[in-house]
């Protein structure tokens, strides 16, 4: 017997409810660069970095529920309406500061991928603009030139195949070392500048002491504009200059961790290769940096974390075992490549520019390699200048366990649930 089961379209994917709302669009600094986000409706405060330029802007767009995140999400392309007025900053009920649009761009020194951003305002903006803008242009001026010589390179070697095919058709023997070298040349494309920078656009510059304030958008008639009222908060740092460490694992290197106080353990088991990518660090407010970075995330007022601000480049990493001399791990570029066939996966290659010309690294790092033969135990590691001394601060213990001991770990865990369970048991009987 056949049954058929008609399940509607609805039910296997909601169609998200659009709901137009003023936002509060920012590009704010997270304490190494500059990033972008948006302040649904939802959220009644803004979290920003005292003391640092920030701008912050009032916009009409589509606001939608995403349940797979929970969180809200703004459909800019729809629908991005800027709103006119005057940004008013009030601190205890009284006007603190009243903004009017200023011109900026933001400058990448290391790229628009690099880990720094910096802001210019006004005539630094332009200045610092017009420096930079005649390598970007002959740039993108060679960009088009090479695209236009890459369409008839295309050309050309079609052409070129459709002659040796008609000759090896007609019965005619080639040559391959000929074929090869009269096959077209393809040109080569031209070299990005290492920095890139924005337009000049215009928007309000918030930069405030730290301290609590109220904000909101003043219209031309006079009038504040409905939902632009919102708490804004201004923080600093606690500690400075710590320093922490992401750690890439071979085996899964999307999935990077931190290790940010010195007080931690980073565990390893059996074969694993670790690539560690060395940071300062500053200390935050939890709950005041989560909202910074996203308006929509949460954390807990009572407690700190560490934020990476710069990475350090010219340290080598220094590994120890009990009993064992030192080994110093320099700094290296690593190429992420995908590992063809049906198993996906991926694999960690050392870079070079003369064995991959036209690739470009994915990541730099130090990497330490473990095999399921190491000894069982703790070890330490650390980092150094060039001089050969140690930065303090540095110090990280790494502790390497057998993943044939993991049952007795789980054993451990369930223990106390066990034990809980024995004396709820006894005390009911009792009661009983």
């Amino acid at each position: 017997m056949l049954f058929v089961v008609i399940i509607p379209v609805s039910s296997l994917a909601d169609v998200p409810k659009f709901d137009e709302q003023l936002v509060y669009s920012l590009t704010h600094f997270n304490g190494k660069g500059y990033q972008e986000s948006f302040v649904p409706r939802s959220e009644d405060t803004i979290y920003l970095l005292a003391n640092m330029n920030s701008v912050i802007n009032c916009r009409y767009t589509l606001v939608y529920y995403w349940p797979l995140t929970g969180k809200y999400v703004a459909a800019f392309k729809s629908l991005n309406e800027e709103v006119d007025g005057t940004f008013e900053i009030l601190r205890e009920d009284k006007t603190f500061k009243s903004l009017e649009k200023k011109q900026y761009c933001l400058f990448y020194p290391e790229g628009i991928m690099g880990d720094f951003s910096q802001m210019f305002v006004s005539e630094e903006a332009y200045a610092i603009f017009k420096k930079y803008e005649k390598p970007l242009s002959d740039f993108h001026e060679q960009l088009a030139e090479y695209s236009k010589e890459m369409l008839a390179y295309k050309q050309r070697l079609n052409q070129f195949i459709g002659q040796v095919r008609s000759r090896v058709e007609a019965g005619e023997k080639v040559d391959p070392e000929q074929i090869r070298a009269g096959m077209p040349k393809e040109p080569s494309p031209p070299d990005r500048p290492p920095f890139d920078i924005t337009g000049i656009k215009e928007d309000f510059i918030v930069n405030l002491p730290e301290g609590a304030y109220q904000i909101h958008l003043r219209a031309k008639d006079g009038t504040i504009v409905e939902g632009s009222q919102k708490k804004l908060v201004t923080f600093s740092r606690r500690r400075v200059e710590g320093i922490g460490y992401e750690i890439i694992p071979g085996n899964r290197w999307t999935r990077r961790e931190k290790c940010n106080a010195p007080s931690s353990t980073i565990y390893a088991a059996g074969d694993n290769v670790l690539y560690f990518r060395p940071f300062m660090e500053d200390e935050y407010n939890e709950l005041y940096y989560n909202k910074m970075v996203d308006p929509q995330n949460h954390g807990n007022p009572e407690r700190w974390i560490w934020a990476h601000t710069s990475p350090l480049k010219s340290v080598g990493l220094v590994f120890q075992g009990k009993g064992e001399s030192l080994v110093k791990v320099d700094r290296l570029p690593y190429l992420v490549r995908q590992i063809p066939g049906p198993e996906l996966g991926y694999e960690i290659l050392t870079y070079s520019l003369s064995k991959y010309p036209d690739q470009s690294p994915a990541f730099e790092g130090h990497k330490l390699s473990f095999s399921a033969n190491s000894g069982v135990g703790t070890y330490a590691l650390w980092l150094e200048n060039n001089e050969n001394k140690r930065l303090q601060g540095s110090e990280r213990r790494i502790l390497l366990v057998r993943k044939k001991l993991g049952r007795l770990l789980y054993g451990a865990s369930i223990f106390p649930l066990i034990i809980g369970i024995a004396i709820f048991i006894y005390r009911k009987r009792s009661t009983s």
